[in-house]
């Protein structure tokens, strides 16, 4: 876990020195998590954990989005050892979020990160209870973009009430740039496979 203990950071801004070090950290490890990975589903844990980690942060989910029904459904938790939230788990996990409702669902909706000072006070957080009890407040979010379509969005969360740190959402706008790239090069891999699987057929 990052030296800088999560209270703290809710009284001031990480220093550039400081957020660039953590950006690195994280940059490498969604870059290992991925290379490693079959698929981004394989990689999720791995991420959610090294953000959470890095970045100070205590409890992160991984949304992906179910074209089928049109809402986002959670399809990974990730908690830093020593904590629980298994209410607000369980509660995370039942839930299926339209375009636009929620804060996975307001990533998806505008494709741009979003920042919650404290959830329990927001009026388009419908965990809020939830959050409420089991003592987790500020929260943001970042989607995956592949060719300007969001194809799942990650959240995180501190019992810390904190006001927004854009340069932290910039940052998190590189490392979800960076796993839609990844997903961009496994899909023209997968077809690349495919034509030739073909070929040879053909052949």
């Amino acid at each position: 876990r990052s030296s800088v203990a999560a209270g703290r950071w809710s009284e001031f801004l990480v220093p550039d020195d400081l957020l660039e070090k953590h950006r690195l950290t994280v940059e490498h490890a969604t870059a290992h998590a991925l290379v490693s990975a079959a698929s981004l589903d394989d990689a999720a844990p791995r991420i959610l954990e090294a953000i959470c980690e890095s970045l100070g942060w205590e409890h992160g989910a991984y949304w992906t989005v179910d074209h089928a029904a049109d809402v986002l459904r959670c399809a990974n938790i990730w908690t830093l050892p020593g904590l629980s939230f298994p209410e607000f788990d369980r509660a995370s996990r039942a839930a299926a979020f339209p375009w636009g409702q929620g804060l996975p669902g307001r990533v998806w909706a505008s494709g741009h990160p979003a920042w919650i000072p404290d959830v329990t006070k927001d009026a388009n957080f419908p965990r809020a209870p939830v959050a409420t009890r089991q003592g987790l407040h500020a929260a943001f979010g970042f989607p995956v973009l592949l060719r300007g379509e969001v194809q799942s969005v990650l959240e995180f969360f501190s019992r810390e009430i904190r006001k927004p740190d854009e340069k932290l959402l910039s940052t998190l706008t590189t490392v979800g740039n960076q796993i839609g790239m990844f997903l961009d090069r496994r899909r023209a891999q997968d077809e690349l496979d495919r034509f030739f699987d073909v070929s040879l057929d053909m052949l």
